[in-house]
């Protein structure tokens, strides 16, 4: 079975890729409208919480001398996540304090997803909604809560993309450019979603999102059937 899904996984991933670009003009229509739609006065302290994030990281946090564990834990995480999810057996997890981290997993023959999950996958947002169930917050904490760890998931994606990660040498530049911008304007344009405008928000946000890809890849398969009807 994981064998299985690896090699269905790996033989759609250039046609994935290829969706992805052609999402990404409304997926950057669809994630800018949202942000100026939640500008008002009934969302300013989730903005604020990520203000406030974004300034203690920029004089504090960007220092050395706090490396970077806790990112490198929520990165190797989503590795195993996709690993088990992709029914992998994880057989080794480290996470060091300057020296980056490392998963391994047996199984299957691996794929792509595993390997590019933690640029576009929300964890860090998903762990902190869950800790909240456990502790009582006003209205104003909680956004502000949000906020700072939305902030947080900024500055993470933001700082680990770069040419030489080495994750993105494994699937290949080129398909990280096709595939990851999508990826994250879709990942994090649902959670800005439902962080803001509640479940409803977020089904909307991937409706919307799947009627576009559908209408898309009719486009493609006409234009191919045209193709094919002028040879």
């Amino acid at each position: 079975m994981t064998l299985w899904i690896d090699r269905t996984l790996n033989l759609v991933k250039w046609p994935v890729a290829l969706i992805s670009i052609g999402n990404l003009w409304f997926l950057l229509q669809q994630d800018i409208a949202l942000v100026l739609s939640t500008f008002g006065s009934s969302h300013q302290h989730f903005w604020l919480g990520m203000v406030v994030y974004l300034l203690v990281w920029r004089f504090f946090l960007a220092s050395r001398l706090f490396g970077s564990w806790f990112p490198t834990l929520i990165h190797e995480l989503i590795h195993a996540l996709f690993a088990i999810l992709t029914l992998h057996r994880v057989t080794g997890f480290s996470v060091t304090w300057k020296e980056g981290g490392h998963m391994q997993y047996v199984g299957g023959e691996g794929n792509w997803l595993i390997t590019i999950a933690p640029y576009f996958f929300p964890l860090t947002t998903l762990i902190a909604l869950f800790a909240e169930t456990f502790v009582e917050l006003s209205g104003m904490q909680r956004s502000m809560f949000l906020g700072a760890v939305f902030g947080f998931e900024i500055i993470y994606v933001w700082r680990q993309i770069h040419p030489k990660q080495t994750d993105f040498q494994k699937v290949g530049m080129t398909f990280v450019w096709l595939f990851l911008p999508s990826a994250i304007l879709f990942g994090y344009g649902v959670l800005l979603s439902f962080l803001l405008l509640g479940p409803t928000g977020a089904e909307t946000f991937a409706v919307k999102t799947w009627s576009h890809t559908v209408s898309l890849m009719n486009d493609i398969l006409a234009y191919g059937q045209q193709l094919v009807a002028r040879l």
